[in-house]
């Protein structure tokens, strides 16, 4: 598996964009004017400004950054997943139009699967088989578009995807849980540590949900952070211990 992070903009420019969009909602000028104010307030306070407008829950301007990633050779299970998220915009390669049998086909196999040796052994043998047949499909004659009928979600994918801030944010607090399934998870970890690596303001804002929120929303918990309904619990008993 292999991500990029496309279009490398100054941190600056980023900060500056969402500066002036929260600013434009309260501000009398115009936005020349906002611009040229936004270049001569010092950074801290731009983040701090930044900061209160995302935890007061007015994330559109968000909306206004957004981010492009290639990933590479992840599986179709993995790749049937990113695409649930429909906001995003995605570019992926086609099983119809590229002819997979012309060189061995990289099949995904999990760690799970590597450690147990029967088991490996029957997953690469149906690999084996299954393109084989792809193969010969091909050989004969018979459309990509019909022999990839064979191709199970063990097969490699190549996607390109492009999100707005507010999305990434979103998702990243869905796929960084360790409730993830492992593979999607690796992807926004290396996305995650890509974006952060060029934009080190956003790492507070790309997290699991669980540090977002401060407890765990999901219906099974790693123990990572309380469960909400703890929270309330403590807070309850709290109550009335003060009475």
């Amino acid at each position: 598996m292999n991500v990029i992070l496309f279009d490398r903009y100054k941190e600056s420019d980023l900060i500056n964009k969402m500066w002036v969009a929260a600013r434009t909602c309260y501000s009398e000028n115009d936005i020349r004017s906002l611009k040229i104010e936004a270049n001569n307030i010092p950074i801290e306070e731009k983040l701090d400004l930044i900061k209160k407008v995302f935890k007061s829950g007015h994330l559109s301007i968000a909306e206004h950054i957004s981010f492009t990633y290639g990933i590479s050779g992840i599986s179709r299970s993995c790749s049937h997943q990113l695409v649930r998220h429909r906001l995003c915009t995605f570019s992926q390669q086609s099983q119809r139009y590229t002819d997979l049998s012309k060189d061995d086909i990289d099949w995904i196999i999990p760690e799970s699967i590597y450690k147990d040796e029967y088991a490996l052994a029957c997953y690469q043998e149906a690999l084996r088989a299954i393109e084989k047949a792809y193969c010969y499909c091909v050989d004969v004659g018979i459309k990509a578009e019909d022999a990839r009928f064979i191709l199970p979600n063990a097969c490699p994918t190549n996607i390109t995807v492009t999100t707005n801030l507010r999305n990434l944010m979103h998702i990243m607090g869905l796929r960084l849980c360790s409730r993830a399934q492992w593979e999607i998870r690796q992807v926004f970890q290396e996305m995650q540590k890509q974006t952060i690596e060029q934009y080190p303001f956003l790492k507070e804002y790309l997290q699991p949900n669980c540090e977002q929120l401060g407890f765990c929303s999901e219906s099974q918990c790693c123990g990572r952070k309380p469960k909400k309904s703890e929270l309330v619990k403590i807070y309850k008993e709290s109550q009335n211990v003060n009475k």
